[in-house]
């Protein structure tokens, strides 16, 4: 099926296009994904002390969706959206720390800037970029899901750690349904 999105097209058509676009970049994304390295950074992510994730723009809302991601299996990170935020905050990384730049042009300057700044001071630093604007969001949390499931693998999370990160979520979901 074409791709192309046309003015005439109906809506069961443009949903159809839609999905197949997103299925070809999530396929894409997997064919460029190096496993060895998703190791290594899992690896580094359970030792690390400090995780900071950079995003300005949409991609702030991916590194802050990155940051939760991570939260839900035990691992504190950070994430920053300001320019002035991520420059101090990745002044403040050193060796064993590692720092996640968001950036769907690989040219968002302040992401970059915040990049240098971390790897300058030792901090371990992964570059996360695409190139189709509405689905990047999509394959950035793919990649964010597939560290998850990396990290869950190779760390050793106590089962009961987990389980009360899972009572914690699950108090809040039934307080926010008996307020509705």
């Amino acid at each position: 099926m074409d791709n192309t999105i046309l003015k005439e097209d109906s809506l069961s058509v443009l949903i159809q296009k839609l999905m197949m676009l997103d299925q070809q970049a999530i396929a894409d994304t997997m064919l460029l994904l190096d496993s060895a390295k998703l190791k290594k950074i899992a690896e580094i992510c359970i030792k690390a002390p400090h995780i900071h994730f950079y995003g300005e723009g949409a991609t702030g809302v991916s590194a802050s969706m990155a940051s939760a991601i991570l939260m839900q299996i035990g691992i504190p990170s950070q994430n920053y959206s300001d320019s002035v935020m991520m420059r101090m905050a990745a002044s403040t990384l050193e060796k064993g720390d590692i720092a996640f730049g968001i950036t769907y042009s690989g040219k968002a300057f302040d992401v970059i800037e915040a990049i240098k700044i971390a790897r300058r001071n030792g901090a371990a630093t992964v570059a996360i970029t695409g190139n189709q604007l509405p689905i990047a969001r999509i394959c950035e949390i793919a990649i964010f899901g597939l560290l998850q499931i990396t990290i869950t693998k190779l760390s050793k999370q106590s089962p009961k750690k987990l389980e009360g990160i899972r009572k914690s979520i699950e108090q809040v979901r039934k307080q926010h349904n008996h307020n509705m």
